[in-house]
């Protein structure tokens, strides 16, 4: 393929973000015409990676690390609370949901220790993923998330890290594991578990008990300055399902599975904790419980796969309870089928396929580019692995969608091999509400030998397939399907 170019919205999308950067009094740490970083005060060590990729895709990542400039000794509840309300942050304001990856100290490779963390996002506000489509209000939220993150959390503790902020409050300590509270620390260890692998610190500015059992993957932080501020985070609507294991959860447009087990377990701990019911958040990889006193932080994959798994074990449940009750008949489609509504069908039908993470539309139908309707990101297998190496390629793939009555024919697409390559995708697919004739399976199956480039289709057959999967998506496009039972 041609080497991929940078388009001028590109650069012009670096410049504005590196202007609202100033804006915001962050500090620029690197630039070039395609990405930068910029980062929050030493104090809090948060540092946000913008890049864009070819087909001007747009994307952004997270790394939390404190200096010992400013904070003396090991720092693990610095990171790990910062990150993690950081995150509940981002969620609050509908930006994204995150899986927060903690990084061991390079020199001691100790398991009980966070050098630092990549605050990574997976569920994203669909306006942060196309610079041409790019909601630009959206992008200043985004931005200027860093520093007004961190005007809350120093807010509430009445000042900063600084020396003049410590003696105007009085406090006689930075930090300290001896010296604790007694009887706050036995309480901890007996409802946590104590082992060689727990982390503890009480720390002034920002002001907390922090502990954390790496063994069990536990983290709760005392801190009667924040807990009202993160208790504000954590309110908002939410829809929740009984599943097969645990529960479906969506709120904010994000979707989550809380896994009956982890459920008791967090109950379990709020209860001897302070007695209460907590109040419950959900980033990828953390559930947290948040009570009058405590929050608490427990390791679970918890995210959009999660929550697709368990949808799946749903829908295994209702099809057979389907299949006893009533004898599915033929799928039938309506004798016109408009092109936007078969593309819509065909995006939600991708966002359901366990390989493909996100699906993007491009312009009206009428202005495609040159045959492109979607563009979804595949993360296919590979074949060998190193140890240490991603499992997956992700792949940028073309899709054109064709509702038609009749079958398909290599003169109905447009030349396949140039569409990809000109426009430095990866591969193509082909959705039609019929079939493909000869010509056309046999022109498919040739490129695809080839291995140049990834190619797949769907024929009606395929597509019903899916659809008796997600009968929901049959009630939601029923004015173009009926799924007739006798």
């Amino acid at each position: 393929m041609g080497k991929s170019k940078k388009s001028p919205e590109a650069t012009t999308l670096i410049d504005y973000i590196d202007r609202q950067a100033q804006k915001w009094n962050l500090r620029v740490e690197y630039k070039t015409e395609s990405s930068i970083t910029v980062w929050t005060s030493p104090f809090i060590g948060i540092h946000i990676r913008f890049w864009i990729e070819k087909n001007d895709l747009f994307y952004f990542d997270f790394y939390c690390r404190t200096s010992s400039w400013h904070y003396n000794g090991e720092r693990t509840d610095l990171h790990d609370a910062f990150s993690l309300f950081f995150a509940i942050y981002l969620k609050r304001l509908s930006i994204c949901t995150t899986k927060i990856v903690s990084i061991l100290n390079p020199a001691t490779d100790s398991d009980s220790e966070i050098y630092g963390n990549y605050i990574i996002p997976i569920q994203i506000d669909p306006s942060l993923i196309d610079i041409k489509t790019l909601d630009r209000k959206r992008l200043d939220d985004l931005v200027g998330s860093l520093f007004t993150f961190e005007k809350y959390i120093w807010r509430e503790y009445n000042g900063c890290p600084c020396k003049e902020c410590k003696e105007r409050l009085g406090y006689t300590f930075d930090y300290r594991w001896e010296g604790v509270n007694v009887k706050q620390f036995e309480k901890l260890k007996s409802i946590i578990g104590f082992n060689e692998r727990v982390n503890y610190i009480e720390r002034t500015l920002p002001t907390w008990f922090y502990y954390r059992n790496f063994k069990n993957q536990i983290s709760v932080i005392e801190s009667a300055e924040i807990i009202e501020f993160i208790s504000a985070l954590a309110v908002s609507d939410e829809k929740k399902l009984e599943g097969i294991n645990g529960d479906l959860v969506q709120s904010l447009n994000f979707c989550h599975f809380f896994e009956l087990k982890t459920k008791r377990k967090i109950f379990k701990h709020f209860k001897s904790l302070e007695g209460i019911e907590p109040t419950i958040l959900f980033l990828e990889n953390k559930i947290i419980g948040i009570g009058e006193k405590y929050i608490l932080s427990i390791d679970r994959e918890c995210g959009f796969n999660e929550f697709k798994t368990e949808r799946e074990k749903v829908r295994e449940r209702h099809n057979a309870e389907f299949d006893m009750l009533f004898q599915p008949s033929k799928l039938v489609w309506a004798p016109i089928v408009k092109d936007e509504v078969f593309e819509n069908l065909i995006k939600d039908l991708l966002e359901r396929e366990p390989n493909v993470s996100r699906v993007r539309k491009l312009a009206h139908t009428r202005e495609r580019d040159a045959g492109v309707d979607l563009v979804a990101e595949w993360h296919i297998p590979k074949g060998v692995v190193e140890p240490g190496e991603d499992p997956y390629v992700k792949l940028n793939v073309i899709v054109q969608c064709k509702a038609y009555k009749s079958g398909v024919g290599k003169s109905d697409v447009q030349d396949i091999r140039d569409t990809v390559e000109h426009r430095n995708y990866d591969g193509y697919f082909l959705a039609t509400s019929s079939y493909t004739k000869m010509s056309l399976s046999d022109h498919l199956d040739k490129l695809r030998v080839s291995g140049k480039l990834w190619i797949d289709w769907w024929t009606s057959s395929e597509i019903e397939e899916r659809l008796r999967k997600h009968e929901n998506l049959i009630r939601k496009y029923r004015h173009i399907l009926s799924f007739e039972t006798s």
